[in-house]
């Protein structure tokens, strides 16, 4: 159940600051969330991959 409100979380703050900025990178990702950038990049491979393809 909390990796899914991770996950979640992180969809959200994705989905925000693209909406204010056009794109959203690792860095504001993780700021955005308190994370570390690994965290970020991990969380970014898993979405893409389970999308196939860009997220």
């Amino acid at each position: 159940m909390q990796s899914s409100l991770k996950e979640e979380n992180y969809l959200k703050a994705l989905a925000l600051i693209s909406e204010d900025n056009g794109t959203a990178g690792v860095k504001q990702l993780s700021e955005n969330l308190g994370l570390k950038m690994p965290t970020i990049n991990a969380m970014m491979k898993k979405t893409a991959s389970e999308r196939s393809g860009r997220i």
